[in-house]
């Protein structure tokens, strides 16, 4: 069984329910939803915050990259090969 966890919305945002994508978590009420990979997204984006039973909601601050890892990673850029025969 998923455990629950209480959230309420940044202030000023509307959160979609996982499953009713037409009622919406507001920064008014905290609700209890089921623990998921969709909740846990929001709290990470800053959309949702957790809150902790008879407590403030906490805020999740943003991961830092280490002192070794390179602060973004850049994709490679595809080239496109112009020209046929002759060309």
């Amino acid at each position: 069984m998923k455990k629950s966890m209480n959230v309420i919305a940044r202030k000023g945002v509307r959160v979609p329910f996982e499953n009713a994508s037409r009622k919406y978590i507001t920064d008014e009420k905290a609700v209890s939803v089921k623990e998921s990979a969709y909740y846990t997204r929001r709290i990470f984006d800053g959309d949702l915050l957790e809150v902790v039973e008879g407590g403030p909601p906490v805020e999740v601050a943003e991961a830092k990259p280490d002192g070794d890892a390179p602060a973004s990673v850049e994709a490679p850029v595809a080239t496109a090969k112009r020209g046929g025969k002759g060309a």
